[in-house]
This record gives C-alpha cells, sequence and structure tokens, in this order.
C-alpha cells in the first residue's frame, strides 16, 4: 500500500475517532457516525465508473472524511463538495481543506448540479428520512447517480438503473437515475 493511501487512511480514522459521538444533535437527527470505509470505497469506485462528470456532493457530510476519500483516494478525480446543518462539523471540514457549506437538506437547492449524490442516514426519524429520500431522488437529474447507506428506500426503480445492489446486507447500494 502506497505511502500516500496509509496517511489518507490513518487522517480519515482520526478524524472519525475525534467527531464520534461528539456533537449532540436533536432526536430528528442521526448523530454523525462512522461508516465502514471498505465498503463506502467500494460503491464509490462504482458510482464513478458510471457517472457523467466529477461533481460529488454529500448530504450531511459530518466533518468530512467521506468528502476526503472521494476526493483523495481518486487522485483528484472528483470535484467534491458536501454540506451539513451543525456548523462544528463543517468547520472541520473546512479545516481538512474541503468544500463544505452550512445548510439543512430540505434546504439544499443544487441536487441537480451533482453528477453523484451521496447520503448516509442524515435522519433518525424515519418519516422524516423518508419524505428527504424522496426528494433528493427527484431533484437529481438524469444521468446522475446516488450512493446510498442506511437509508429507509431504495430509490424507485422506474426511475433508477441498479449498479450496486447490497440493500439486504446493509441497505446501501449506486443507482443511475434514469
Amino acid at each position: 500500500m502506497s505511502t500516500k493511501i496509509r496517511d489518507l487512511l490513518d487522517t480519515v480514522r482520526q478524524v472519525e475517532r475525534k467527531w464520534q459521538k461528539k456533537v449532540e444533535v436533536p432526536q430528528l437527527y442521526t448523530p454523525w457516525m462512522p461508516s465502514d470505509v471498505a465498503q463506502y470505497l467500494v460503491l464509490l469506485i462504482e458510482a464513478v465508473a458510471e457517472a457523467p462528470g466529477e461533481k460529488f456532493l454529500e448530504i450531511g457530510c459530518g466533518p468530512g472524511t467521506k468528502m476526503l476519500l472521494a476526493r483523495d483516494a481518486l487522485a483528484d478525480m472528483l470535484d467534491v463538495s458536501g454540506f451539513d446543518r451543525v456548523p462544528e462539523y463543517v468547520e472541520a471540514a473546512r479545516e481538512l481543506g474541503l468544500d463544505a457549506v452550512l445548510c439543512d437538506a430540505f434546504d439544499y437547492p443544487a441536487y441537480n448540479r451533482a453528477d453523484i449524490v451521496f447520503f448516509n442516514r442524515p435522519f433518525r426519524d424515519r418519516e422524516t428520512q423518508r419524505d428527504l429520500e424522496r426528494m433528493v431522488y427527484a431533484r437529481m437529474r438524469r444521468g446522475s447517480v446516488v450512493i446510498c447507506m442506511n437509508l429507509e428506500n431504495k430509490p424507485p426503480s422506474d426511475k433508477f438503473l441498479v449498479i450496486t445492489d447490497d440493500w439486504e446486507e446493509g441497505r446501501r447500494g449506486v443507482w443511475l437515475k434514469l
């Protein structure tokens, strides 16, 4: 393994440990938590192979570790941005040199500009999470790709093509919007 990749994984691990359960959030939201890096990278590679361009957007970016992986593990192939509603997370992501803004997922105006949209369950409340998923799926543009982890619903099969479906194991996958 190259030193660059090893250093990247070490940075991700350190940031995730630093922020795990650090910020209290209202009951409606899921507290930021680390997710499986290996699974995420597999899904990301599948998404990049299908995406029409390089614009990557993370919904609920937390301190930025998945954005960092998207940017650096793929040798700067992606133009990475993200947002979170927690100011401390946005600041932490910015400290990593990432393009992160403060925004609520329901207020974000530009889902249709992303080639790849990633999210890992921003809401604890099931109905609110379902509403967000439906909204994002509807606002994405044709040809874009979504990477989902720990969500409530798969993208609708009449509007999305399955690229990787690992729903039964981990409620995750990659879908292309038709």
